[in-house]
């Protein structure tokens, strides 16, 4: 059929209902001889047909035009301005082995050329956890930064992929401190904005990451728990810096936070003040269940029931009012005298 259709002289560039030529139709269905024999007829666009095998994975169809028909396994596409390497990863699947092996070792294609995203083939890797792919990406530069200003590593640490990591760091000598060209965080800290589990920042840990105070910050913002907890381990939490996260867990209401920073480290002597300013409830009763006096004094000579009272937060006042709170009278300088002095607690 194929030989009736070149003797009679018919147009091998007419496009069916879908829009493909006869020659992508071969590649789609693996047929090595109609594809061989239609391909002497498009040498002017044998790469883009070249990319077409890669990605319907024909491995045969490929290695006959790149072997036979000179296709440019350095060629970049229109579409996705990758080359046929890019093409080859770029899937959810296992990519075919045997394609991957025949660019690198047979044809020696750059490992480290960029797509229209500036992807290097290990970004892609890590994108889609091809670890088996980067295992043959031998001399792949692990430090080159793609559109968004991330590394190989920043990805696969956004992804908790741990083999990968491990492989960008041993394999490839990845600097697992390197910074995003774009917003200047570590792998690490790559790995806690994107919520890794314990185990994978152990990991991190063991391969020399660094850790930085802010992340305590990042842990109570994200009301994580087992992160702060984690994080204690390897950061002192001073007083000052206690007070700081207690101050931005109560404004966040992050309660079991609060709660932690309290039991861990009695983290303010104004513990009620701070509660009485909130005007939370919840907080005022966590507050309540650590506190030992009822009315202490703040550096304005001010019970927490007088915070409450001054800023109107009538709910403060009644609970404090019911424990036992009272407010502050001076007399006279150096005398003071617990009064009522609300409207709030009837």
């Amino acid at each position: 059929m194929i030989k009736w259709l070149f003797e009679s002289k018919s147009d091998t560039a007419i496009l069916d209902k879908f829009g493909k030529t006869a020659f992508q139709i071969a590649i789609e269905l693996g047929n090595i001889n109609s594809a061989q024999s239609l391909a002497r007829y498009h040498q002017n666009e044998i790469d883009v047909f070249y990319h077409h095998a890669i990605q319907c994975k024909q491995i045969r169809i490929a290695k006959l035009l790149s072997d036979i028909y000179d296709a440019n396994v350095n060629s970049i596409d229109n579409k996705y301005q990758q080359t046929p390497l890019h093409t080859a990863l770029s899937t959810q699947f296992k990519p075919e082995i045997d394609i991957i092996e025949d660019l690198i070792t047979e044809h020696q294609i750059d490992v480290n050329v960029t797509d229209g995203a500036g992807n290097t083939p290990l970004h892609i890797c890590a994108m889609y956890n091809h670890i088996d792919m980067v295992r043959l990406l031998a001399g792949a530069n692990p430090h080159i930064y793609n559109n968004e200003g991330l590394m190989p590593l920043h990805i696969a640490t956004g992804r908790s992929l741990t083999e990968i990591a491990i492989q960008l760091v041993r394999m490839y000598g990845a600097k697992v401190n390197a910074a995003t060209a774009e917003t200047g965080i570590t792998a690490f800290e790559v790995a806690i904005i994107c919520r890794s589990m314990v185990p994978f920042l152990t990991m991190l840990i063991e391969l020399g990451a660094a850790i930085e105070p802010n992340l305590l910050h990042v842990a109570v913002n994200h009301d994580d728990y087992n992160l702060l907890e984690f994080l204690n381990n390897y950061i002192h939490i001073s007083h000052t810096t206690g007070c700081l996260l207690l101050n931005m867990a109560i404004y966040l209401k992050h309660l079991k936070i609060a709660e932690y920073l309290i039991s861990n480290f009695g983290v303010s002597k104004n513990l009620l003040h701070l509660a009485a300013k909130s005007n939370n409830v919840e907080f005022l009763l966590l507050a309540l269940k650590y506190s030992d006096d009822i009315n202490p004094l703040d550096s304005l000579d001010q019970t927490p029931y007088d915070v409450a009272n001054a800023l109107q937060h009538k709910q403060m006042c009644r609970i404090l009012w019911g424990r036992g709170g009272r407010g502050v009278v001076t007399r006279e300088p150096g005398h003071r005298l617990r009064t009522i002095v609300s409207m709030y607690h009837e």
